[in-house]
């Protein structure tokens, strides 16, 4: 047997010993070694961020950002900020842009400390940063010193309000006042629930022919493939669900009486949605037994999908639905304006929920008011094409927000309009989405495939008192190409996809470009 060197053995271990702890500081040092409650997020989207008429790309990728100019040169952000999140909104109310961002970086105080500390420390702490982006470069206006705390995520609402929630659950809300952020206020939630709505399913003729297959079956999974995983990553999730199904796919039909096969609603539910809002002026296309085979489906197909809007019971009309979820009770609600001219027959109105009974839908929310934590409003109303609510809608939902309503979340005119925080003469607030555009559809105007999404968290606070935080639109678009019919989040759209857009060959413009231009014009009519 040779013998052991043990000096050898010692030094090996040793030098092992250094290497190992060289590599874990090289690691560190890269901010490579970071906590792994940390949500490294990635995002894309197009700005214009210095105000002169052309879009920047920003993206966050890798835990680093980039914007990239029209002219095709890129800005790099240090390499030395490790980035889990960034945002881009107006949060000082002056017009222009800000970028926000959370970020891991050495050193608690930033490029600057204290004048009694000696100097900054060598530890990754978090850090909320604000920049203006200008002659090509980041230009700060707020550097936080550590937040001193562990910031899981951060948000920023429709009205520029930043939310951080830490690892244990608690929130905070942040405005920006003069310079820099100050906090507002923050809460311990004991509960809270997710929401996300999303506009007219239209199925056009077109639609379910690109649908069928060749035994007459139809699938309609593929138009939601790109975007069912985020979709069912919310607690609650509603579609509205313009066009009444048929149980005999033989009846199918598009405009101007759609007939829609009920494998459309097996692909929405499998899509991840849980509520169905189906009172809309196309209720009543197939009359009578369109409702009630459509209400037939739901009971024997999916008897967990909350279906809103249609009833065959009189009884039951107008009543809305009380449901819990996460230990947060609501009621929810879902009215048309009305019915197609010379569809309803004279003995059916009932089945479909409309405001000539808005009397029954205020007493209702007031009724249910102690009942519930919050009230949610789903409306199809307003002017198809219109880029803001009209004067009859405005008067209708702050009715609603008075009578005590929660959040009010409009459909109907095809293309997307802003949301803002609605304040009533009683005292009463409520957050009022004027229009989330299309879902899916083949319409033939650009703007109707620009859709958006209604993101809103509801909270219990640890009195139990409720309150809304986080809440947003989120762009989508309905993509028509050689390769058929999809919904994409527009972040996760691309260049080429948008180039081979269908409506590029009638004379429209679909491009990332004409897209983002447009949303970011809804965004800052908020």
């Amino acid at each position: 047997m040779p013998k052991v060197n043990t000096k050898t053995i010692v030094y090996t271990v040793a030098l092992t010993c250094c290497l190992c702890a060289l590599a874990v500081a090289c690691f560190w040092q890269a901010g490579r070694v970071l906590p792994a409650w940390t949500e490294w997020n990635e995002r894309q989207s197009y700005c214009d961020l210095d105000g002169d008429g052309e879009l920047e790309k920003v993206s966050l990728t890798g835990r680093q950002v980039y914007i990239e100019m029209p002219d095709g040169s890129q800005y790099i952000a240090p390499s030395d900020w490790k980035v889990s999140d960034l945002h881009i909104a107006n949060i000082d109310h002056e017009g222009d842009p800000e970028i926000v961002m959370l970020a891991w970086r050495q050193g608690s105080f930033g490029d600057s400390h204290p004048f009694w500390m000696e100097g900054n420390d060598r530890d990754f702490c978090q850090h909320i940063y604000v920049f203006n982006f200008e002659e090509g470069k980041l230009v700060a206006r707020w550097m936080s010193s550590d937040v001193r705390a562990q910031i899981k995520r951060m948000q920023i609402d429709g009205e520029g309000i930043i939310h951080l929630t830490t690892t244990t659950g608690n929130e905070s809300t942040w405005e920006w006042l003069t310079f820099g952020i100050h906090q507002i206020k923050e809460t311990n939630p004991t509960a809270h629930v997710s929401l996300i709505a999303v506009g007219d399913n239209l199925a056009h003729d077109s639609i379910n022919i690109e649908c069928q297959k060749q035994d007459g079956s139809f699938d309609y999974h593929p138009l939601y493939e790109h975007v069912s995983k985020r979709i069912a990553s919310f607690d609650l999730t509603a579609v509205q669900q313009e066009t009444i199904f048929v149980h005999d796919a033989s009846e199918q039909s598009g405009y101007p009486r759609f007939g829609t096969p009920e494998a459309m609603g097996d692909a929405l539910v499998d899509a991840g949605f849980d509520i169905v809002c189906s009172a809309s002026n196309h209720s009543l296309d197939k009359g009578s037994k369109g409702v009630e085979e459509t209400l037939q489906f739901w009971e024997s197909a999916h008897p967990e999908t909350t279906v809103l809007g249609l009833q065959t019971n009189k009884d039951a009309a107008d009543a809305g639905a009380v449901i819990e979820k996460n230990d947060i009770r609501f009621a929810l609600y879902d009215y048309a304006y009305g019915i197609n001219e010379g569809v309803p027959e004279p003995d059916n109105a009932y089945m479909v929920d409309t405001l000539a009974h808005e009397e029954q839908l205020l007493s209702g929310i007031t009724a249910n008011d102690a009942a519930v934590d919050f009230t949610v409003c789903f409306l199809h109303i307003g002017e198809e094409y219109a880029s803001s609510p009209s004067s009859e809608q405005q008067a209708t939902v702050k009715r609603l927000i008075e009578a005590g309503a929660d959040c009010v979340i409009c459909t109907h005119s095809h293309v997307v309009q802003p949301a803002q925080i609605l304040v009533t003469e009683n005292g009463n607030q409520g957050v009022a989405f004027w229009g989330l555009g299309n879902f899916m559809s083949h319409q033939y105007e650009t703007a109707a495939m620009l859709g958006g999404a209604a993101e809103i968290d509801f909270y219990l606070d640890a009195e139990g008192k409720p309150y809304i935080g986080q809440w947003g639109l989120t762009p989508l678009v309905c993509h028509r190409g050689a390769d058929g019919t999809s919904v994409y989040f527009l972040e996760d759209y691309t260049e080429e996809l948008a180039l081979n857009h269908a409506l590029n060959e009638v004379g429209e413009t679909v491009s990332l470009e004409e897209l983002w231009t447009r949303w970011n014009h809804i965004q800052l009519t908020q």
